[in-house]
């Protein structure tokens, strides 16, 4: 499940990259892991490649190269704040790792998010793209909201005529490989959200962050009764 979260952040057009000289799961675990939560944006930075760029999504706009990214860490993690690693996803090229945010001394757990890496052939950070769950959620009102704002679409939808899937139906067996097939074939040639299901455990946990609590098990995931956005 982390996979599939992490290749989801994954720009479309991305091209395949050659094995690096150091693996990213390596060093994420000794940038984020080993230090026991205390983030360096020093240390992040001198990982990074000269040309890097981050993409936070909260921000407007990435920022490149090593000197921005030290700045932009500094910023996020004053003294005091930690960074605490969940789930760390494996890989040599490209991987990533679920998290929350705590402070130091003080009980309970911050924001959570999710971080996508990409290192060069030398080893070194050349894009990340990180994403944080909303501080206001709006959980089962989210449902609500869809529901009320797609009413009067039912009329115009059920006479439209849907033109029929035009995908051939795959079967990968790795997580990046479902994620691409998903995304790049199936939804973009008339896929509904079901077609994920196929891939689901019977209990499967998928957590969204628009909601306080996780789905567990396939009934619980199945597709809401109104239209995705």
């Amino acid at each position: 499940m982390l996979s599939l979260l992490l290749l989801s952040l994954l720009p479309s057009s991305l091209a395949l990259i050659a094995a690096p000289a150091v693996r990213c799961d390596s060093l994420m675990r000794s940038l984020f892991i080993e230090p026991k939560g205390v983030v360096s944006p020093k240390a992040v930075a001198a990982k990074c490649s000269a040309t890097v760029e981050w993409n936070d999504m909260d921000l407007d706009a990435p920022v490149c190269g090593p000197a921005a990214v030290q700045a932009l860490l500094e910023r996020k993690f004053p003294e005091g704040s930690l960074l605490k690693v969940e789930r760390l996803s494996d890989g040599a090229a490209s991987g990533g790792f679920t998290w929350h945010r705590e402070a130091s001394g003080e009980e309970g757990t911050g924001l959570r998010g999710v971080t996508y890496v990409e290192l060069d052939e030398a080893g070194k950070i050349s894009y990340v793209q990180e994403g944080a769950e909303p501080l206001f959620k709006l959980d089962k009102l989210l449902e609500a909201l869809l529901l009320g704002a797609n009413k009067n679409k039912d009329a115009i939808a059920a006479a439209a005529a849907k033109p029929p899937p035009t995908y051939e139906r795959e079967t990968p067996t790795t997580a990046e490989g479902i994620v691409r097939y998903l995304w790049e074939v199936a939804y973009p040639g008339g896929a509904t959200p079901a077609e994920a299901l196929t891939f689901f455990a019977d209990d499967i946990m998928y957590e969204d962050f628009n909601y306080y609590e996780p789905f567990v098990g396939l009934e619980e995931v199945q597709p809401q009764p109104y239209p995705y956005p």
